[in-house]
């Protein structure tokens, strides 16, 4: 009866051992499990925290493009706007001053007279009147005393002191023309030109020739935008790449993780299956030895009082025959 306690005490306590080592291992993968589970997680917020900021920038660099343009219009029209006032003004001042009556009497004028009324008029050094006035006789081609918008643009190519382009100026004469041929000759005279030049040379490079190179500059600034886009983009991607192989590479090691463990648990599984068989038949052998001992004693007491009654047997018969 003892032995069979003891044998049940000692299986009771394999079993514990075996829960033991299996809670063991289940509390040894859990976190690989959880951690795969949160790598996972982050991996998928990065991705859409990173999809929404790139949307985000876009439309923030759309808008602030939209504004830059609608800011430059309104420069564009504002400037117009002031120009047109400024040449308003001068006209009507040249009409106060005399208007067309003045105008005619100039083809009666000697030169002399001519350099000193318009130098006069415009704040003008009598020499660069001079200057201007043999300029502007080269210009009359058929010495009409006036010249038509062809010969303008050949006489400001010579006059204006900036170096333009052949676009600049065309766009120039296209929107001051109408203001400058303020009687709709379709020529302008000495006195005109002189006006045109104290406008819009004298001091200042007109917004007409100045726009070739703000777009130029414009042009070269959207392109450096684009560029630095176009790297942005490029190197947004290198990083998502970059992310996404690491992402792979983790993802492969994890999963790599995850066999061995599995492999190991599997091992381990197999060799507490085997320790068990090697326990169970090392139990059975030790049952049977017990068996074979507990028998052995049984015959050997058998034999024993077999013994003892074949010796009491003779002990017996021997005081009946002494007696």
């Amino acid at each position: 009866m003892s032995e069979e306690s003891s044998r049940d005490r000692r299986r009771r306590e394999r079993e514990e051992r075996r829960r033991q080592r299996e809670e063991e291992e289940k509390a040894k993968n859990a976190p690989a499990t959880e951690q795969s589970t949160q790598d996972d997680t982050i991996a998928t917020i990065t991705v859409s925290t990173a999809q929404e900021d790139d949307e985000s920038r876009r439309q923030r660099e759309q808008a602030e493009r939209e504004e830059q343009e609608r800011k430059r219009a309104e420069e564009v029209e504002r400037t117009l706007k002031e120009e047109r006032e400024l040449e308003e003004q001068r006209k009507q001042q040249r009409e106060a001053e005399g208007g067309e009556s003045q105008k005619g009497s100039e083809n009666r004028e000697s030169d002399e007279e001519l350099i000193a009324r318009l130098s006069k008029k415009y704040d003008i050094p009598e020499s660069d009147v001079t200057n201007l006035l043999a300029q502007y006789k080269l210009a009359d081609n058929d010495n009409s005393g006036s010249i038509d918008r062809e010969e303008l643009k050949g006489l400001l190519k010579k006059t204006i002191p900036w170096k333009i382009s052949e676009k600049g100026l065309d766009r120039f004469l296209k929107t001051q023309w109408e203001n400058i041929d303020d009687n709709n000759s379709g020529t302008m005279d000495f006195d005109e030109f002189l006006f045109l030049y104290d406008v819009c040379f004298k001091t200042s490079k007109p917004k007409e020739l100045q726009t070739p190179q703000v777009d130029e500059q414009e042009a070269q600034r959207q392109k450096e935008e684009e560029e630095r886009k176009h790297r942005e983009v490029a190197e947004a991607a290198a990083a998502e790449g970059q992310r996404q192989r690491e992402a792979a590479e983790a993802e492969q090691k994890q999963k790599e993780e995850e066999e061995r463990l599995h492999r190991e648990a599997a091992e381990a599984a197999a060799a507490e299956g085997e320790r068990r068989r090697e326990a169970e038949e090392a139990e059975r052998k030790q049952k049977e030895e017990e068996e074979r001992l507990h028998r052995e004693a049984a015959e050997a007491a058998a034999a024993e009082g077999e013994r003892r009654r074949v010796a009491e047997e003779a002990e017996r018969k021997q005081k009946e025959e002494e007696e």
